[in-house]
């Protein structure tokens, strides 16, 4: 969200205020020195008045510099060019001091002879002076700054990893289908009259996918062996409802299986393909899953369009998590794309490796 005017100028006040307090501390610190050697004059109000205005432009111009160029440089690359230009600046404000001086005289001469030969005098000296303020200021501006930026940069990290979270809470609801549940969970009890074992074997699948769900993070990446079983485990408890309408092909290169993927992002992309292909078609049909080594990790995954319906454009819940999680894990590195060729839906994926 692009901040408004109003929002830019209350973010700006602290910066103004500070300036104002150190330069104007300065000009009062520097009156009291002058009035501890020798007697007040206006003149030396005025001069302390105009190098503590002249100092607040430059160092507000240095901000400038900063923001504008050594935000985007590595600090010692700031550091380096710092080094010629801050004494640049101290030598330029003492000559615009000097130049006004000279105005200041020019338009009131009796203040002439109330200035001391040391205040007009001695430009090495309080250059250095200067220079020494300005070394100051500016060591004061980076630290707080730099302090500013890692703040800012832990704060936009914790909430990344909310977002992150939040990503997983929505994909394990969504992985939790009510429907296929109801569906396994009932063909398991037909099953087990006909065939005990074979119902053992496929609520053991059932087990092993429901803990893959609730045990998701997305902080480790699993093995696309892993991952295919899982999968295979998934596709078995769908063929319980499916049957014959269900048909598998895999295609799977060797050197893919040690490749690496999040956890059950293969299984949302295949049970996508069931939900809105096979399940939507009175015959069912054929589910292609291609995986390959390119060297990124390459998926490609066909399934039959739905009969009598619009195909999904890839907006569900499932597919909408699956792109968050892989925008928080490979930023623009992965791809998840899905088209239509010759009857058939294909989701794409490819995962850097």
């Amino acid at each position: 969200m692009t901040p408004t005017m109003e929002q830019q100028r209350m973010r700006q006040w602290p910066y103004w205020l500070a300036q104002c307090a150190f330069w104007g501390g300065y000009a009062a610190l520097n009156m009291v020195f002058i009035t501890l050697y020798m007697p007040f004059q206006p003149i030396y109000l005025i001069i302390n008045l105009m190098l503590s205005a002249l100092l607040f432009g430059s160092t507000h111009g240095l901000r400038f510099l900063y923001r504008r160029y050594g935000q985007q440089w590595p600090m010692l690359r700031t550091v380096l060019h710092l080094v010629w230009l801050l004494p640049v600046t101290a030598i330029s404000v003492q000559l615009g001091l000097r130049l006004l001086i000279v105005a200041v005289l020019t338009l009131i001469p009796s203040w002439q002879q109330d200035l001391a030969p040391q205040v007009s005098g001695a430009l090495i000296g309080y250059t250095i002076n200067t220079l020494i303020m300005l070394v100051l200021w500016t060591v004061l501006y980076l630290f707080i700054s730099e302090s500013r930026r890692r703040r800012h940069a832990e704060l936009a990290y914790w909430q990344s990893q909310t977002a992150l979270r939040e990503t997983e809470l929505h994909f394990l609801r969504s992985q939790i289908n009510s429907h296929f549940l109801f569906n396994a969970l009932n063909n398991l009890r037909a099953l087990i009259r006909e065939d005990p074992e074979l119902s053992r074997q496929r609520l053991t699948q059932l087990s092993s996918l429901l803990r893959a769900i609730l045990q998701v993070d997305n902080a480790k990446l699993v093995s696309v062996d892993e991952e295919v079983s899982i999968v295979r485990g998934y596709l078995d408890l769908e063929r319980l409802q499916f049957e014959q309408r269900l048909q598998v092909q895999w295609h799977i290169d060797d050197q893919a299986l040690n490749a690496k993927l999040p956890p059950l992002l293969l299984q949302t992309l295949v049970e996508n393909a069931v939900r809105h292909g096979i399940a939507r078609r009175a015959n069912g049909g054929a589910i292609v899953i291609h995986i390959d080594r390119r060297p990124e990790l390459y998926v490609r995954i066909e399934n039959p369009l739905p009969e009598h319906e619009v195909a999904s454009d890839g907006q569900g819940i499932g597919l909408k998590n699956t792109r968050q999680r892989l925008q928080h894990l490979y930023g623009e590195r992965a791809k998840l794309n899905m088209h239509i060729e010759q009857q058939q839906m294909h989701t794409e994926l490819e995962i850097p490796q």
